[in-house]
């Protein structure tokens, strides 16, 4: 599994005030695990990534 293939058993979808959507997931491998984060407003796309300790 790479970055930006979810993992739907651990994934969180939620939809801010502004209309923002934001979704999260954790995932990992036998190197150890990482948490990344979207968030989607109108036509742009933030990302980021993080590791999971």
């Amino acid at each position: 599994m790479g970055y930006f293939s979810p993992n739907p058993d651990n994934m969180f979808v939620a939809v801010g005030d502004d209309g923002s959507l934001f979704i999260s997931m954790t995932n990992g491998d036998a190197a150890g695990s990482y948490g990344v984060a979207w968030k989607i407003k109108d036509e742009n796309v933030s990302v980021v990534a993080f590791r999971d300790f």
